[in-house]
């Protein structure tokens, strides 16, 4: 599906299963969100309202910010790492990510409407490096794992996440509903600006 859903030019019919797997995912997360205690949950809103919308996504934002600004602070005591006990378990955390780091940004493919924010259209153009390959997420994120000697496949290539590359961890995968079509516009907005909040912090813990 990974691979169909990344060439649709030659599987036009991969979105039907595509968006019906994505309502699967989105019914699977409603109910473990309803379960998790969490000083953030959106679900806690009964109605819409911008400002008790914002609420819960800064204090998202703050206990993140705490989070490595404490981490950073027991490292410099000598603390060791915390999240990772060896470098090779860092570079599989990294390695299983590349499925939908692979499509950074592609969730705002589909945005190109005259009636489209600037602030998306900008965000996109700096998804793709602004017009510079290098600064490319997706090519960064390559040059990242070829750099710790993790050389995948191209991710739209039929071999990308092949059980003999080690890519046995289906979760980051099923991360890339994000992408999904533009039905899904608010849900593919919401779930990848939380995403983000949510793995920066993962990310930077691995880089230390």
């Amino acid at each position: 599906m990974y691979y169909r859903v990344q060439n649709l030019e030659d599987f036009p019919e991969a979105l039907t299963p595509a968006r019906a797997m994505l309502q699967s995912l989105l019914a699977q997360e409603l109910l473990m969100a309803r379960d998790k205690a969490s000083p953030f949950n959106v679900l806690d809103i009964e109605e819409f309202d911008p400002a008790r919308l914002r609420k819960p996504m800064e204090a998202k934002y703050a206990h993140v910010r705490h989070e490595f600004e404490s981490y950073v602070q027991r490292r410099q005591a000598g603390g060791g790492p915390e999240l990772f006990k060896t470098f090779e378990e860092a570079c599989q955390f990294l390695k299983s990510s590349a499925p939908w780091n692979y499509v950074d940004g592609a969730w705002l493919a589909r945005f190109h409407q005259i009636t489209t924010r600037f602030a998306l259209r900008d965000i996109f153009s700096e998804e793709l490096g602004d017009g510079d390959l290098e600064k490319n997420h997706v090519v960064l994120y390559g040059g990242l794992l070829r750099s710790i000697g993790v050389n995948l496949p191209d991710g739209d290539s039929a071999d990308f996440i092949d059980p003999r590359d080690g890519m046995e961890d289906r979760r980051p995968s099923a991360g890339t509903g994000a992408t999904s079509p533009m039905t899904k516009r608010r849900v593919c907005l919401a779930y990848s600006g939380g995403l983000d909040t949510s793995c920066i912090l993962k990310y930077l813990l691995v880089m230390r």
